[in-house]
Order: C-alpha cells, then structure tokens, then sequence
C-alpha cells in the first residue's frame, strides 16, 4: 500500500509520496510539507491531522511539538551537549526535544534495522 497526501494545488490536486517528503512543520493551522526536490507546499490541515494521515508509514518522527521528519531522509546525527541535531538530506537541521530524544534513537534505529 502506497502512503502519501493528496494536497489541494489551485484548482487541482497533487499526490505526495510520502519517500518524497523530507520533513512537515506547523505553521499555525498549516502544515509546510518539504520535498524531495526542494519545493515546500502549504497544507491547510494542521500539523496534527496529517501526522495522522501518515501515522500508517512508520517512516516519520515527531522530533518536536511543530515538526515531524522522514526517518529515511536523515543523513546523519549529531549529540551536541544536551540536545540532538538531526540533519537531514536537503540540508536543513532539526534539533529533537529532550523528552523525544530516546524514541527518536529507537525509531532510526528500527526503520534502519528495516531496510
């Protein structure tokens, strides 16, 4: 079964896979959803319903209370002190709360077991 969002676009509608998305963040009631490509859409659900949404693929991460990452997009990461760097494969970092930091470990660990 293919897990993905099928997002309004003008007046047409367009499928996102979800190996295509880097990461989702809260942007008030909005979601930004990141590509692949580089291309960042704005979903006027929040962050909440289309967490569940994709809640199915077991490849995405709430690493805070306004982002949700790919887990297969994750180039690497880094303990700085007490916080934990995530970075990603577009570049961009995410910085995982303290109270997530050990399911995020478990997490990468298990989708990388996986593949």
């Amino acid at each position: 079964m293919m897990h993905g969002l099928l997002i309004p676009i003008h007046a047409n509608k367009l499928w996102i896979a979800s190996d295509e998305i880097v990461a989702l963040r809260s942007v008030r009631n909005y979601t930004e959803i990141i590509h692949t490509n580089g291309k960042k859409f704005l979903f006027s659900r929040t962050l909440k319903i289309v967490a569940q949404r994709l809640a199915a693929s077991e490849q995405f991460f709430r690493v805070s209370r306004g982002s949700f990452i790919n887990l297969s997009q994750v180039s690497h990461f880094c303990q700085i002190d007490f916080s934990l760097e995530i970075h990603l494969s577009n570049g961009e970092v995410e910085v995982v709360s303290r109270r997530r930091q050990m399911d995020f470990l478990t997490a990468f660990a298990k989708v990388n077991k996986a593949s």
